[in-house]
């Protein structure tokens, strides 16, 4: 038998084709091992398994189109959609760790979630933006050892002993956690322990004033003023 076109199925060697003009139902059954043995659609998912590098893309040609990834509830769904970055099991536990940046419904405010803010395995959220807030709430972890025993306002002042050495004060700050040093070099820097920095240093400054105010009242007092 001779076709005048292709038929929409047939066999070229090793190879079978399927080509169709209109769209494919499958009859609610699943698509498995598409292109590579675990790459999957089924009913509650899409899983891409491969041994090398893999990615999804979400790509426009045209110049004003957006490329997007859209994660969607119902309207007055409580669920909590968003992306979820995970290592491992994703427990927390070294090597074994999950990140998740999704919109809590529920509650109105999007988070970044982290599965280990204590080292040991506890998630919490560690920012979120409440809706109709155009500033980010942070983990009030850094509350922690607000106060020290560093001068804080002379740890500002980029002269040490009366010389302007920016070298000494970062690394100043990078023992104060102000700023931290990756292994790889990097360093970034912490708004939070800067916080706390500037917190310690009102303080100090007010126990000083207060303390020359007590020592001159005395002085005052001593002289019958």
């Amino acid at each position: 038998m001779k076709f005048s076109r292709a038929p929409a199925f047939y066999n070229t060697g090793t190879t079978w084709t399927l080509r169709v003009s209109q769209s494919v139902d499958l009859g609610n059954n699943t698509l498995v091992n598409v292109a590579a043995s675990g790459n999957e659609w089924v009913a509650t998912g899409i899983t891409l398994t491969h041994t090398g590098a893999s990615k999804i893309t979400v790509a426009t040609t045209g110049s004003g189109n957006e490329g997007m990834f859209e994660a969607s509830i119902p309207a007055a769904g409580t669920g909590n959609p968003g992306l979820q970055l995970v290592q491992g099991d994703g427990n927390g536990n070294p090597d074994h760790m999950k990140y998740a940046i999704n919109y809590v419904a529920g509650s109105d405010y999007l988070r970044l979630r982290s599965w280990d803010t204590d080292g040991n395995s506890a998630n919490a959220d560690i920012w979120r933006v409440p809706d109709g807030q155009t500033t980010i709430d942070a983990n009030t972890t850094w509350d922690i050892n607000v106060f020290d025993d560093y001068d804080d306002a002379a740890m500002l002042s980029p002269y040490r002993d009366g010389v302007l050495n920016l070298t000494k004060r970062r690394e100043e700050l990078i023992e104060m956690g102000v700023l931290k040093r990756y292994p790889d070099g990097w360093v970034g820097h912490n708004d939070q322990r800067m916080e706390a920095l500037l917190a310690g240093g009102i303080y100090q400054n007010r126990a000083r004033l207060d303390a020359q105010y007590e020592a001159l009242n005395r002085r005052l007092e001593a002289i019958g003023a």
